[in-house]
């Protein structure tokens, strides 16, 4: 438990560095963090196998959510969002949790100005270009989502089959 609180503790302190970088004027030098880099800082994660990550092209249905939810928790996408079938209890962005249903809903929403016309095509425009669709209540948070183009396309696969599974 108390490992637990050092890491939650480090990359929350991370990620109000590297937020905090982001308003500074561009002439002034700085080191951001991004979740990459607070992955190679924290202690390994017991939960997270090399065959796990390494599954993210499986063909198999139950190994992609399984392995989606392991890209989950390695990105640390739980320190801002809740996701209960991950364990996290987020604190700065909206909650994963019902995301299938969330995303029908977000892709009918009027303000929605992105390409996506499935709850599918929502989730992955939602990891790759957050900045699309802002949702109603986040918009002026300090911990705007970053666009993870940084994950493999077979690993953004495997977290949005488990993000749609979440109903």
């Amino acid at each position: 438990m108390k490992r637990l609180l050092y890491v939650n503790t480090l990359l929350l302190l991370g990620l109000t560095l590297a937020c905090r970088a982001t308003s500074r004027p561009p002439d002034t030098p700085i080191n951001t963090l991004t979740p990459t880099h607070l992955a190679k800082l924290a202690p390994s994660n017991p939960r997270m196998t090399t065959s796990t990550v390494m599954s993210c092209d499986s063909t198999d249905n139950h190994q992609l959510i399984v392995s989606g939810l392991e890209v989950y928790r390695s990105q640390y996408c739980g320190l801002c969002h809740v996701l209960d079938s991950a364990e996290a209890g987020g604190l700065f962005g909206p909650t994963h949790n019902a995301m299938g249903a969330t995303a029908e809903q977000r892709i009918r929403d009027p303000k929605y100005t992105g390409m996506a016309t499935t709850a599918e095509g929502y989730i992955r425009e939602s990891i790759i270009d957050p900045a699309v669709y802002i949702v109603l209540g986040y918009g002026h948070t300090r911990y705007q989502m970053p666009a993870y183009t940084n994950v493999s396309k077979a690993c953004v696969n495997a977290l949005v089959q488990m993000l749609l599974q979440e109903t």
